[in-house]
C-alpha cells in the first residue's frame, strides 16, 4: 500500500469516499465482466432493461450511482443473482468505527473472501462425455448441453 492511500484511510472524508469508490467499482466491473462472459453487448443489456444505452455506459463506467433496485432487475435481465455479504474491515482507522468492538464472528460464517471476477477468458478443462441410456451428453460450445446417439 502506498504512503498516500495509507494517508488517505486515515482521513475520515477520504477513506468514505474510498469506501464508495471501491464499492461501485466492484459492482461496474462484475455487470462488465459478465456481460463479456454471456457475449451480450451494452445495447443487449439497454435493451432488456427497458433504459438508454448511455445509462449502461454509465454504469459500467462508474458514473453513475446504482441503486439496489437497479443492481437487481440487472440481476434478472441476466439471469444472475447478487448475493450481498458484508466484510468486517481489517483496519477501521478513519472510519466512525474505529473504537467499537470488533465485527461480529457470524460475519466469518458468511465468507471473508468476496469473489472476484477476471475479465480474462476463464479456462477450464473440458468435461468428460457422460454416457446416458443410448445417448452421450457433453457440454459444448458456449455451455449448452448436446446429446449425441451413443458410439
Amino acid at each position: 500500500m502506498t504512503d498516500k492511500l495509507k494517508e488517505l484511510l486515515l482521513d475520515p472524508a477520504g477513506r468514505q469516499t474510498f469506501e464508495e469508490e471501491f464499492l461501485i467499482g466492484e459492482v461496474s466491473d462484475t455487470i462488465g465482466g459478465l456481460l463479456e462472459s454471456l457475449h451480450l453487448t451494452q445495447r443487449e443489456l439497454a435493451i432488456r432493461l427497458g433504459v438508454t444505452e448511455g445509462r449502461v455506459s454509465q454504469i459500467l463506467g462508474r458514473a453513475g450511482n446504482i441503486r439496489l433496485r437497479t443492481l437487481a432487475t440487472i440481476g434478472w435481465a441476466l439471469g444472475i443473482r447478487f448475493d450481498m455479504r458484508p466484510v468486517a474491515m481489517a483496519d477501521r482507522r478513519g472510519t466512525p468505527a474505529v473504537s467499537d468492538a470488533p465485527a461480529p464472528a457470524w460475519l466469518r460464517l458468511l465468507g471473508t473472501e468476496p469473489a472476484r471476477i477476471s475479465r480474462a477468458p476463464l479456462e477450464l478443462p473440458k468435461p468428460e462425455p457422460l454416457q446416458l441410456g443410448g445417448y452421450q451428453l457433453r457440454l459444448g460450445q458456449r455451455g449448452v448441453l448436446e446429446r449425441a446417439e451413443a458410439a
